[in-house]
């Protein structure tokens, strides 16, 4: 930095106290390395502006305001999905259990069978995986699906997805009580 004397201008390399012609008032001069240095600072560390705190607030705002909705958008159609598929899986059990017949079953038990619905709403791939070892019970609740009526087209989560129904009956004396449930994995 250089010191030139507001009175006569002479032009000193260090800072004296009084210039050769009596004055004590001096003004600074930076050299071009300085002025550079100077307006990088300027540059690299320029206060923020107001209109970008206005700008990245009004940002941050619609950013929430858009994860908001999409997580509400999410929630309500997983929700309504599930309902929709509790709503299907309860019609089919009702289907086939309509068409269970507990006459002549004479010993209790339960019989738990699985099966598919395809795109025609019809059932298929129908086999008893856990049998009561009560030959009529099984016999009626592998014909009571087989023997369903078709079904409304499924919904895409259960197209070709193994439902699986256990026939619960309680023999007492001349009565049997049956119920059936659905049962997931």
């Amino acid at each position: 930095m250089k010191y030139k004397c507001t009175d006569c201008g002479k032009i000193y390399t260090d800072k004296v106290q009084y210039c050769e012609c009596g004055n004590d008032k001096f003004k600074k001069i930076l050299t071009e390395a300085e002025k550079r240095r100077k307006n990088e600072e300027f540059l690299y560390n320029e206060p923020e502006k107001k209109e970008n705190h206005f700008l990245s607030l009004l940002f941050f705002i619609v950013f929430m305001v858009g994860v908001y909705f999409l997580c509400k958008y999410v929630i309500t159609n997983i929700n309504t999905k599930a309902e929709k598929n509790d709503e299907y899986e309860s019609k089919v059990m009702h289907a086939v259990f309509d068409g269970f017949s507990p006459q002549g079953i004479e010993k209790s038990g339960h019989c738990l069978v699985q099966f598919e619905v395809n795109e025609n709403g019809e059932i298929v791939n129908q086999k008893i995986i856990e049998t009561s070892n009560v030959y009529e019970l099984d016999n009626k609740v592998f014909y009571s699906v087989k023997n369903a009526p078709r079904l409304e087209k499924p919904p895409a989560f259960y197209l070709n997805k193994p439902i699986k129904i256990d026939f619960i009956c309680f023999a007492k004396s001349n009565e049997v009580e049956c119920y059936s449930k659905n049962v997931t994995d």
